[in-house]
């Protein structure tokens, strides 16, 4: 099964999205199929979290797509302008976790590099893991993002030919190849404000400023539109991988992959979409030699700045 998730979420609040590019464990690579594990590039410079401007509300659109061709239609605009129901966040109790238990399950993570073929997240699990994708933040809330989740093992199959020859997307459980707007317009800005009033019940004319902001941002970053929505990308990576490391759930931030032939496999091809990065998702196969071997990580003096 390609399932598909379009849909414009909250306002940017990435804390650390653990592992975007293990590129300091770079003792693990013997072969090509060592660079899925690209985790840990996170740069605290990065202007893509224009983050908190007036927070636009998540808004969830999940759609169960039988057919990978029907990925290249754009998302019915009535679906964004769905009145949603979500709680504020003042109306949710304050979470009650550790920082041991965090730490705990981040430690637990690595890039696997060898799944359990025979191992399926269960349900209940993956639908927190689609609602993580879902409540995802972005600069502007704008969510320029489109997540495609593979279980279709017709398709897995065809992956690691596309993939430097990695077998993870054939092996996990799901699969999820984030792909990302390749421009934005009016009308896409337009759909997304008429969302914010529906669901925070305020008139459209309220949101006039609101709507210069945006549009002033894309004019004047026009050309790099498709980076900036890149970038964004890599915040719902991080949330990604972090939700599956509290849950239990082993995974593998992969960009050694094919995005074009990503496309075309995947019914993206034709689309307002592009492939940007996948990451795949499972159980640790009890030979994959890589779970015995000690993160390497620079020590914290070396990476974090401080100005008390």
């Amino acid at each position: 099964m390609v399932r598909n998730f379009f849909d414009p979420s909250d306002l940017s609040d990435l804390s650390d999205p653990s592992d975007l590019s293990d590129l300091s464990d770079l003792s693990d690579l013997s072969d090509l199929s060592d660079l899925s594990d690209l985790s840990d590039l996170s740069d605290p410079s990065d202007p893509s979290d224009l983050s908190d401007l007036s927070d636009p509300s998540d808004l969830s659109d999940p759609s169960d797509l039988s057919d990978p061709s029907d990925l290249s239609d754009p998302s019915d605009p009535s679906d964004l302008n769905r009145k949603q129901t979500m709680k504020t966040p003042n109306e949710i109790p304050t979470p009650s976790g550790t920082a041991s238990d965090l730490l705990r399950a981040l430690h637990w993570r690595y890039a696997v590099k060898r799944f359990d073929p025979e191992r399926r997240i269960p349900e209940e699990i993956w639908s927190a893991i689609e609602e993580s994708l879902v409540l995802t933040p972005s600069s502007f809330g704008l969510q320029p993002w489109r997540f495609v989740v593979v279980t279709n093992p017709e398709v897995k199959a065809q992956l690691p030919a596309i993939s430097w020859g990695q077998q993870q997307p054939k092996d996990c459980s799901h699969l999820v190849v984030i792909a990302t707007l390749r421009s934005m317009d009016t009308t896409y800005v337009d759909r997304f404000l008429a969302s914010v009033s529906s669901t925070r019940n305020v008139p459209i004319d309220s949101l006039a400023n609101y709507r210069k902001v945006i549009l002033g941002f894309l004019n004047n970053s026009a050309e790099r539109i498709g980076d900036w929505a890149t970038q964004q990308g890599y915040i719902a990576l991080g949330q990604l991988m972090s939700t599956a490391a509290y849950l239990g759930i082993d995974a593998c931030p992969m960009e050694g992959i094919e995005p074009a032939k990503y496309d075309r496999l995947l019914g993206l091809e034709n689309s307002q979409y592009a492939t940007r990065i996948a990451c795949a998702l499972g159980y640790r196969h009890e030979q994959d030699g890589y779970a015995n071997s000690a993160k390497v990580r620079f020590d914290a003096t070396g990476v974090i700045q401080r100005l008390d």
